[in-house]
């Protein structure tokens, strides 16, 4: 298997589990699949900015049941882009 740092330009895969819990709610998945063309897999092999590398941090550093907010944010947008309906509350 070869790093994704080295591998050539097709087919990538982010798998991230978003839930706080069997205590606290609902496990959720997520993946998203995209196809990397060599522009993209140039991408891929550089390191992020520090200032987007701290946007995106391990989710259980950036939302926790004590602060949701980031989480909430990004719920809104993709309900926005894709529904073309701007949520008022979480529920």
């Amino acid at each position: 298997m070869t790093s994704p740092l080295s591998s050539p330009p097709g087919p990538r895969v982010g798998i991230d589990e978003n839930g706080l819990g069997p205590r606290l709610g609902p496990l959720i998945v997520t993946a998203v699949l995209a196809d990397a063309n060599e522009a993209g897999a140039r991408q891929l092999k550089r390191k992020l900015p520090s200032s987007l590398a701290k946007d995106l941090d391990d989710s259980k550093v950036l939302v926790s049941n004590k602060n949701a907010s980031l989480g909430e944010a990004w719920a809104r947008a993709v309900v926005e882009r894709t529904l073309g309906k701007t949520p008022r509350t979480p529920r």
